[in-house]
């Protein structure tokens, strides 16, 4: 038996509105997003900057550590990479990328691509993760 979160991760919640004929972002989200497998590396995640082409400016980085709390939204802006976790600050459902927003299916808290609320019930924003890189590698550090 699922959990509710397990259901709202694999995205039954997001097929039920994309099915419902939602418009604006929203709709920009029914296309997928493109979901890449990070490698652990201590207290970081490593990926490859190559896993990045194609996508559409966003990633969503799942996989391990196993006990990271959710995954994680990599937004990449005029050279500047943005770590955030997927998980809404007001009652820790998974949030989906809509576009250049997250979007909490549960209560309808939004967020900007930087972790800002941008729509309540939520109050605290997302707290990014610290990013570098190098030539091939973007790293996240998870602490």
């Amino acid at each position: 038996m699922s959990t509710r979160r397990q259901f709202l991760r694999t995205g039954g919640t997001l097929a039920v509105a994309c099915g419902a004929g939602l418009m604006g972002a929203l709709l920009e989200s029914c296309g997928s997003a493109k979901t890449i497998t990070a490698v652990s590396s201590g207290d970081k995640l490593m990926v490859k900057r190559s896993d990045l082409e194609g996508s559409k400016s966003f990633v969503v980085v799942r996989g391990a550590p196993a006990n990271l709390p959710a995954d994680i939204y990599l937004l990449e802006e005029a050279g500047k990479f943005t770590a955030l976790p997927m998980l809404c600050t007001h009652k820790a459902c998974d949030l989906k990328p809509t576009g250049k927003t997250l979007t909490c299916f549960c209560h309808g808290s939004e967020f900007s691509s930087v972790g800002k609320v941008l729509k309540s019930p939520a109050t605290v924003d997302l707290q990014p993760y610290k990013v570098t890189t190098d030539d091939t590698s973007i790293y996240i550090h998870l602490k």
